[in-house]
């Protein structure tokens, strides 16, 4: 038995409907085989056109058939004579369905990890790892109000070992504050006083110090000048603390 012949409304009917119905039910209609009527369409130079329109499989949402809405994907494929062909195409879901399925299998990978089920997994993802990327570890079980105050002085260079130490040096930094007089240095490390800042720019003898004992402002004093009354100042203080009186 041959092949039977093509009618005028056979081909008239396949012209039209090829590529926008699907050829199972084109074969059907026509009571061909697959292969029949795939081996016609390609002598009578007909193609498959893709629609511009695509349906997203997960939410069923039409969307325009671009890179805009779907991720590009690649197929590989062996011919009868066995040469790979790649076909490019575009994934069945959307963009944001693709990434919501991507969170769903990292957390369920992270669930077995943690011994969890899904909904208890934000419960037990904070208490593992919200201490674990702490950058000191020596405030683990802290409060957040008691860690940022912490953090504050670590930042500045304090050495945070224990809790009762620090209620220790907090207890000493406001007592030395709250006092009227200074009684000198402890054991304990402390910031200095307005006092002793003064003092000590008293005693570095600056430029601009030796100009105000001058009674002169520094625009107005050679560096000889300045050098020379930084001397006086200096052999003063030396016979000053020799208790040598000067006439």
């Amino acid at each position: 038995m041959g092949a039977l012949p093509w009618s005028k409304k056979d081909l008239d009917y396949l012209n039209k409907n090829y590529g926008k119905i699907k050829t199972t039910k084109l074969c059907l209609k026509l009571n061909r085989k697959l292969n029949a009527v795939q081996n016609k369409a390609i002598r009578l130079g007909l193609r498959f056109k893709k629609p511009k329109i695509k349906n997203c499989t997960s939410c069923k949402k039409p969307y325009p058939r671009t890179n805009e809405y779907f991720f590009d994907k690649v197929i590989k494929q062996k011919n009868i004579k066995g040469d790979i062909v790649i076909y490019n195409t575009y994934r069945s879901s959307c963009k944001i369905c693709h990434g919501k399925d991507g969170c769903k299998r990292t957390i369920k990978k992270k669930c077995i990890k943690l011994n969890c089920t899904i909904s208890e997994y934000d419960k037990a993802w904070r208490l593992k790892y919200s201490f674990d990327r702490l950058k000191y570890k020596e405030l683990k079980g802290l409060t957040k109000s008691k860690r940022a105050s912490i953090l504050k002085k670590m930042n500045k260079g304090y050495k945070f070992i224990n809790m009762e130490d620090y209620k220790k040096d907090c207890s000493v930094n406001v007592s030395l504050a709250r006092r009227k007089h200074d009684y000198g240095v402890g054991s304990y490390d402390r910031k200095l006083t307005q006092k002793e800042i003064n003092r000590k720019q008293l005693d570095s003898l600056s430029n601009a110090i030796v100009c105000n004992k001058m009674g002169l402002k520094l625009s107005d004093v050679n560096k000889d000048e300045i050098e020379l009354k930084r001397l006086i100042i200096q052999l003063k203080r030396e016979l000053k603390s020799n208790n040598v009186k000067i006439k």
